[in-house]
């Protein structure tokens, strides 16, 4: 269980070595297991490394162990090595190989990173709004008093009231355009 009382598997990896074979004859009943004198040893090596593993494992949050499953580890515990070195066997290395969540923590784990890649991307879009709404105040901006974009508007409102029916429009001085009007 973790710090957090989240349960998993685990798996893990241990290497050793038969480092005083006297001590080693002398804890282990050979005679036991005739047939593979490192039954008892591996059962030992395996129930102690689990022993230290798990107080290790117990005390990180679920959250954090899949960041630090390759920190775990990175050192053999003292007392582990100092209690197998009682029985002539020294671990050489020893790593966890597969941490595994029940299904409901790995989906669990699975929403929150969709949460934080979907936030992640939403403030992405949030940013590239707000640099196209700051460029297109800058652009109005700069079009303000321009006496072209003026003009450009003027004729697409003509245009817009022209396909509603039949008008007529006088551009230009309205006086100027009278007179032209009463020489016709």
């Amino acid at each position: 269980m973790t710090k957090d009382n989240v349960a998993l598997r685990f798996s893990f990896f241990v290497e050793y070595q038969i480092s005083d074979t006297d001590r080693f004859l002398e804890k282990i009943d050979v005679f036991a297991n005739s047939y593979n004198i490192f039954v008892a040893a591996e059962q030992l090596i395996h129930n102690l490394s689990q022993i230290y593993l798990r107080r290790t494992i117990s005390q990180i949050e679920s959250e954090e162990l899949n960041e630090k499953r390759n920190e775990i580890l990175t050192e053999i515990p003292e007392d582990l090595q100092k209690e197998l070195r009682d029985c002539g066997i020294q671990i050489v290395r020893l790593l966890v190989k597969d941490l595994t969540f029940p299904k409901s923590i790995q989906d669990l784990f699975a929403k929150q990173l969709e949460a934080k890649i979907r936030s992640k991307a939403d403030l992405e879009n949030a940013r590239t709004q707000v640099a196209m709404a700051r460029a297109l105040k800058n652009a109005s901006e700069l079009m303000k008093g321009d006496e072209n974009i003026k003009f450009v508007q003027m004729l697409e409102t003509i245009t817009k009231i022209a396909e509603k029916g039949k008008h007529t429009f006088i551009i230009g001085d309205l006086a100027q355009n009278a007179v032209n009007l009463k020489k016709d």
